[in-house]
């Protein structure tokens, strides 16, 4: 698969014309394959992620060709009008700061439950292994006893 998405890359490169035909061909059979076979293993998945990637790539090509007169121009305007720092004033810096660490907050706390969970579910297992362990134990004992009896008898 890895092969074809090569393949599929150096005819785009090569020849956007043919490329355009032959993807236009194999779509469908790129479409159908998932609902086959799982996509269980991140190669799969990496495979099918390339090929959205190369079917949008003449999407991409325009719409970056249609923008970038107007970077180029936004690009002058800010180096003509003077520094960045003159752009943004104590308001809009306030502003910023104020969002960044609440995003930041967000993330803290949405950490700080995830570090929980994992520390419940650790704890869970460190139990259900000693009780596990404490099980094959005394199993071990009664089967002893029991050989035990057997040889007396």
């Amino acid at each position: 698969m890895t092969f074809l998405l090569a393949g599929l890359l150096v005819l785009y490169l090569s020849d956007k014309k043919a490329f355009r035909i032959t993807e236009v061909c194999l779509l469908p059979a790129f479409l159908i394959l998932p609902a086959f076979f799982k996509l269980k293993t991140t190669e799969g998945l990496c495979f099918y992620a390339g090929l959205i990637i190369i079917g949008a790539a003449p999407l991409i090509e325009f719409l970056c060709g249609k923008l970038a007169p107007q970077l180029s121009r936004m690009k002058k305007a800010a180096t003509d009008s003077g520094t960045a720092e003159d752009i943004v004033d104590n308001k809009k810096k306030w502003m910023l700061i104020k969002t960044g660490f609440a995003a930041a907050l967000i993330l803290a706390l949405i950490l700080f439950a995830a570090v929980l969970t994992l520390n419940s579910k650790i704890n869970s297992m460190y139990r259900f292994t000693t009780e596990q362990q404490n099980t094959i134990e005394e199993q071990q004992r009664q089967i002893d006893a029991l050989k035990e009896k057997v040889e007396k008898k």
